[in-house]
């Protein structure tokens, strides 16, 4: 496991940073669950704001927490896997930023038909995001769980492929393809693309376990 007992101050930031992702996750599926029940609400606009500056606080502890690795006496090896881990894990609050973004820019209103199918898919992406922090706190320290968790991980990321597969099916079997039928498209494949993004992170979770106790 990683020691951190002479570096009290890398493992709060890296809790405080992990803490970040889940949040920023969490007012996601607020903002896009708003958005699918009412539209364009002030509220949706709102808790995209907090989106937006959730994204940059992570990017700000982001890099605190790389300068923090540099100047700490860290086994090489072990700050590059922390570097590593922390810059894939960022990639998260940007997919959550970029959707709102690509919700609000192209003005798309998701259809009543779809309601249902695209809260679940969204629902499922936040709790895999919560799954892989979970799993990532494990790597770091026990390794106890990483493996249980990351089944997990994959079922949902399953169940998520199907509902997105239905979803663009009936897109393109209600008529003649549209704009807006290529732009819910492509918000489906974005809201879709969570899930294969935290499946991807959690198997470089388990490669960072299996260094842990090799």
């Amino acid at each position: 496991m990683f020691t951190f007992r002479k570096n009290k101050m890398i493992k709060e930031k890296i809790n405080q940073y992990l803490q970040l992702v889940v949040d920023t996750s969490e007012v996601f599926q607020e903002a896009a669950v708003c958005h699918i029940k009412n539209g364009f609400t002030d509220e949706f606009s709102d808790l995209m704001r907090k989106v937006t500056h959730l994204e940059s606080d992570a990017d700000d502890l982001r890099r605190k927490i790389e300068e923090e690795l540099f100047r700490k006496s860290l086994l090489p090896e072990i700050r590059e896997e922390i570097l590593l881990m922390i810059d894939k894990l960022d990639e998260l609050p940007d997919k959550a930023e970029d959707i709102v973004k690509m919700v609000y820019d192209q003005n798309i209103v998701i259809p009543t038909e779809m309601s249902v199918e695209v809260t679940s898919l969204v629902i499922l992406g936040n709790e895999s995001v919560k799954l892989l922090i979970e799993s990532t706190k494990d790597a770091l320290h026990t390794t106890k769980k990483v493996a249980q968790l990351n089944r997990l991980i994959d079922k949902k990321e399953s169940e998520g492929d199907k509902i997105e597969r239905k979803l663009i099916y009936q897109l393109f079997h209600n008529g003649a393809a549209t704009v807006q039928t290529l732009q819910l498209r492509d918000y489906v494949e974005e809201v879709g693309s969570v899930l294969d993004l935290v499946q991807d992170l959690a198997d470089a979770m388990t490669l960072i376990a299996i260094k842990r106790v090799v």
